[in-house]
């Protein structure tokens, strides 16, 4: 499912997965996050995982999952607003 995008030599692969979030209500934003985690990191307990959603962006939103209060090991995830493409070209 997931292909990866090209990065510098010597950094970590990143995968690209391809979620579709219908809209930007946050209860759908958070399912579509989850949905990333049982691929990114599968050995996540769903009942476990904390999404901070940052509010600071203009078009898309930022999710931060993580499983424990310390934050080490924590995924972000974007969504990008809805239309944005015709405002940002993205490629």
């Amino acid at each position: 499912m997931a292909n990866y995008i090209h990065v510098p030599h010597g950094s970590p692969e990143v995968p690209k997965l391809d979620v579709t979030v219908q809209d930007q209500e946050e209860q759908r934003c958070r399912e579509g996050a989850l949905s990333l985690l049982q691929h990114l990191r599968p050995h996540w307990d769903p009942q476990e995982v904390t999404l901070q959603l940052f509010t600071d962006g203009i078009t898309n939103k930022l999710i931060g999952c993580y499983v424990s209060n310390t934050m080490e090991d924590v995924v972000l995830v974007r969504i990008y607003g809805n239309k944005t493409e015709l405002l940002v070209d993205r490629d």
